[in-house]
């Protein structure tokens, strides 16, 4: 991690043991293959009309560590070129996931800001229903 922070000009700052723990990103954008009504949409939009977004719609662009944990830090950064990073500029529809060993945490960029969403694709979540309703 201290290569990348140093390649996009982030300096590291004294070690601080309070300081929340840094996790790797993924950046997943909707993929050529996803329906076209449902790129660039609200969260709100997206919800109302075809449900939560379904995972196997999207793919990773983006998956690394970065040098923060802010959503709107990580924005302002995918704004611009990151080695290693091949899709476009973050948008409305991307989703951002934040993880570590112990999660995965994702929001969903939206018209003004970031969501925090359940991120499962309709068949992981039809697995798990099943699951449920045989134990």
């Amino acid at each position: 991690g201290v290569y990348d922070r140093l390649l996009l000009g982030q300096r590291s700052g004294s070690f601080d043991p309070e300081a929340p723990t840094l996790k790797s990103c993924r950046l997943w954008q909707l993929s050529r293959d996803s329906p076209i009504n449902i790129r660039f949409v609200s969260y709100e939009t997206m919800v109302r009309r075809f449900g939560q977004p379904d995972r196997s719609n999207y793919e990773v662009v983006y998956d690394g560590q970065i040098g923060t944990n802010d959503l709107e830090e990580l924005y302002a950064i995918f704004r611009e070129p990151v080695p290693g990073y091949d899709g476009r500029v973050i948008g409305i529809s991307d989703v951002l996931e934040l993880y570590d060993a112990d999660g995965s945490d994702f929001y969903y960029c939206d018209r003004i800001g970031f969501r925090p969403i359940e991120f499962a694709s309709q068949r992981e979540e039809l697995r798990h229903a099943s699951m449920s309703e045989s134990g």
